[in-house]
């Protein structure tokens, strides 16, 4: 039977789907004793301890990587815990990957920091790793007290071997910089509102537009969704359990890209619709999050809350159209 494909700008979603769920919290502490519970999940993947704790002595990291066609292939996105995906300038898009329960020898391309990176680093204590980034955007995230990790550490080096061409051609070793950390246990909050998702209507194929030069194609099977148009090296694909679209405010950065193009900063504070995908299912709702420090949250047409099942999750943040040099994004599904 053909499947009918619907097309959606999210300024236009009509929030008529029911989402809900039930969330998951650790266990309370047992006992007399004043020390606190080991964290029964961790904490950007929701994913279950099965014992032991998830402190750790090095902090999460956010490896910032391009996404267009010279950054193929892009290394080490399998071990991510958590990857957004944000417009710059031309465009083109950029990734975040959060690093935290696996730090592998090798991540890149390593690009540069954005504002918009200020917003998802700073509820987590995250340290951006980069290759550098315009001085406007660097004093920005100093003075959000976000760490930068850049070319100065020996970990975050370039590497001429012909792989890719020479803006593209900086990696990082997060496993090195996990060894040399050395920083107090402690385990960062839940990012997500963690519990059982629960969707309404059935998606298995996904389209997101950012841009006329940027489109993420993904489809659904065994409980995983694939990146179709992706950069990704072979066997090293992020394949999230959780797709999260949400529209945000854009920006003038402040600072010309290459050649001059605009760089538009996306807003990940305030609120806007959303549009989530889990298990091959779909919600419509809004999403909310308080101010740069707060971490983000989901509810139904009806004010429910919708939860995030356990796994890895992508967060395509396409642009709502209230800047008028950057188009409004749209998902189509079917």
């Amino acid at each position: 039977m053909r499947r009918v494909v619907t097309a959606l700008a999210l300024s236009s979603l009509a929030l008529t789907a029911c989402g809900g769920g039930k969330s998951i919290s650790a266990p309370s502490s047992a006992g007399t004793s004043s020390a606190p519970a080991a964290p029964a999940f961790w904490p950007l993947t929701c994913e279950p301890l099965n014992g032991g704790s998830a402190a750790t002595t090095h902090p999460v990291y956010i490896a910032k990587i391009p996404n267009d066609s010279n950054a193929r292939p892009q290394y080490g996105l399998a071990s991510a815990d958590f990857v957004y995906e944000e417009l710059v300038e031309g465009g083109l898009t950029r990734l975040g990957a959060f690093f935290y329960s696996n730090l592998p020898s090798k991540v890149g391309p390593i690009r540069s920091t954005r504002l918009t990176d200020i917003g998802l680093a700073k509820p987590l204590g995250a340290h951006v790793v980069t290759s550098g980034g315009a001085d406007v955007t660097i004093k920005a995230v100093a003075a959000a007290g976000i760490p930068l990790i850049t070319m100065s550490n020996p970990h975050v080096r370039r590497i001429l071997d012909g792989t890719h061409p020479g803006v593209d051609s900086v990696y990082a070793d997060l496993k090195q910089l996990g060894v040399e950390a050395n920083q107090p246990s402690a385990t960062p909050a839940s990012f997500l509102p963690c519990g059982k998702f629960k969707g309404s209507g059935t998606a298995t194929s996904i389209t997101v537009k950012f841009s006329g030069a940027s489109t993420t194609k993904w489809s659904y099977a065994g409980g995983k969704y694939t990146m179709t148009n992706g950069y990704m090296n072979a066997g090293d694909a992020f394949q999230p359990t959780t797709i999260i679209v949400i529209k945000v405010r854009t920006s003038d950065s402040g600072y010309g890209g290459y050649q001059g193009a605009y760089v538009p900063e996306s807003h990940f504070d305030g609120s806007g619709k959303a549009i989530i995908f889990s298990g091959g299912k779909v919600v419509k709702g809004t999403w909310h999050k308080n101010g740069v420090n707060g971490t983000p949250t989901f509810t139904d047409s009806a004010g429910h809350p919708i939860y995030i099942n356990p796994g890895h999750t992508f967060l395509e943040m396409i642009p709502n159209g209230n800047d008028p040099q950057v188009a409004e994004g749209t998902v189509t599904f079917s």
